[in-house]
């Protein structure tokens, strides 16, 4: 949304979901900002795949800092695209 003015809109089809509360490991901290990984050709190539590429790294970017603890990488989300499905992985560093 900007200005009340709804500007992409993408509509994905979830074939497979696994809630936080079936994880049973520890979990990343509200307000973590994730490691980004878009793996696959057709993020780069697909223009449907470079707009969806460009919302999911709007939608994670959280707030802008002004420094960014380098250690402190703690969470990645990596993106596969292959054979017309993308692939959503996330992993907490330990």
């Amino acid at each position: 949304m900007f200005d009340f003015h709804l500007l992409d809109m993408v509509e994905l089809c979830m074939e497979k979901f696994v809630s936080l509360q079936e994880v049973k490991t520890a979990k990343c901290p509200e307000g973590t900002k994730p490691l980004l990984i878009f793996a696959g050709d057709a993020f780069e190539i697909n223009e449907d795949y470079r707009r969806l590429k460009s919302l999911l790294i709007d939608f994670f970017r959280g707030p802008v800092v002004s420094a960014i603890r380098l250690a402190g990488l703690e969470h990645v989300l990596h993106f596969t695209a292959v054979d017309g499905k993308i692939f959503l992985r996330s992993y907490k560093v330990i």
